[in-house]
């Protein structure tokens, strides 16, 4: 359900009471960075009926919710990575020394350390690009979001602001 308040200029302005499943649907696809366009035809609904979830108070409150959890699984995976990190290094020697084990899983391994060394074979590296236009704020909050989540341990981080 929703409150519709007139503003003075004569517009309404809609406010959600509670969010439902479909509200939390809407939400996790905006999360996704889904436009409202798309959201609308692959849920259903109108892209108006989008936009007041995107805009609503409880819609962003919301959205925050889910975009901290997410940042908070990806420290955690980062932090198992690390801890591990050791031990399948060690796993990957015994291995690669084990005269038993087939030659090719052998020089996999063997390339593979070597990666990890920083010596590797040129592979093909696929990239995409996307362009995204920041202000000051929206890259502070980034820098803030990855400090709160674990991602920049005692790591600086400096962005250059360039416009044009």
């Amino acid at each position: 359900m929703r409150n519709v308040q007139r503003l003075p200029s004569g517009q309404r302005k809609f406010h959600l009471r509670n969010l439902h499943d479909g509200h939390k649907a809407v939400n996790r696809r905006l999360v996704l960075g889904q436009s409202n366009k798309d959201i609308a035809r692959e849920v259903g609904c109108s892209e108006q009926q989008v936009s007041i979830i995107r805009n609503s108070g409880k819609g962003i409150a919301h959205r925050e919710g889910l975009a901290s959890a997410a940042d908070r699984q990806v420290a955690e995976v980062l932090t198992h990575i690390q801890e591990t990190a050791f031990d399948n290094i060690l796993e990957l020697e015994r291995i690669r020394a084990n005269p038993s084990a087939a030659a090719a899983v052998r020089a996999k391994v063997s390339m593979h350390l070597l990666a990890c060394a920083g010596i590797a074979p040129v592979q093909k590296v696929q990239i995409e690009s996307q362009n995204v236009h920041l202000n000051g704020k929206d890259i502070e909050e980034l820098k803030q979001r990855a400090r709160d989540a674990g991602v920049l341990r005692n790591t600086p981080c400096e962005v250059k602001v360039v416009t044009s």
